[in-house]
């Protein structure tokens, strides 16, 4: 609730600073100049409409959004003496216990370090000499349920953890892959964001 509070809070004060001339001409020309409402002001005001639209969006839907694309979830605390040791140890469990398209992530304690994808437990290969395997105590895997809604998959588990490294943080978007659903209303908010506030 707070949350959609702050959302409603922030939206508010954005529309009143984009009327406050309108309202002064009309209810109360008296009271001086009106606040500025430059390119820069309008700019400030919708990235705060937008992130705390942001908030509320991945608090209300994204957990339940990545649970319907996810078969199971597995995690795997890292064990083992020296890069080689421990990713041998994890590359053989992946081998036993993942199958088919995956999202996983790197965790440090309760920090995510990265989140990321594959269509298979060989994409985890690719970590043979990987910084994460002395940085993370933790690899945390979804099971997804096809491979078409493994972007979307991904990028919910970016929204919902925001990892440390991810530099995009929207995931990588194909034709064949579903949109994530929080993407798609972000973009909608955006287009009536720039509606509503512009000069």
């Amino acid at each position: 609730m707070a949350l959609k509070t702050k959302f409603l809070r922030v939206l508010d004060d954005a529309l009143e600073r984009r009327t406050d001339q309108l309202r002064r001409l009309v209810v109360s020309p008296d009271q001086g100049a009106p606040k500025k409402y430059t390119r820069a002001v309008r700019d400030r005001l919708k990235k705060r409409v937008l992130l705390a639209a942001s908030a509320v969006l991945v608090n209300e839907h994204a957990e339940n959004e990545l649970a319907k694309t996810v078969l199971r979830r597995r995690l795997r605390f890292f064990k083992g003496h020296g890069l080689t040791d421990r990713f041998d140890r994890l590359y053989r469990w992946a081998e036993r216990k993942l199958d088919g398209p995956i999202v996983y992530a790197f965790w440090r304690r309760k920090k995510c370090l990265y989140v990321g994808k594959g269509k298979s437990y060989r994409r985890l290969k690719h970590y043979d000499k990987s910084v994460y395997l002395w940085h993370a105590n933790a690899l945390e895997v979804w099971q997804i349920k096809t491979q078409s809604r493994l972007p979307r998959a991904e990028c919910l588990a970016i929204h919902l953890f925001k990892p440390r490294d991810n530099k995009q943080k929207k995931a990588a978007k194909v034709k064949w892959g579903k949109a994530c659903p929080i993407c798609k209303r972000h973009d909608k908010i955006a287009s009536a964001t720039s509606s509503l506030l512009r000069l």
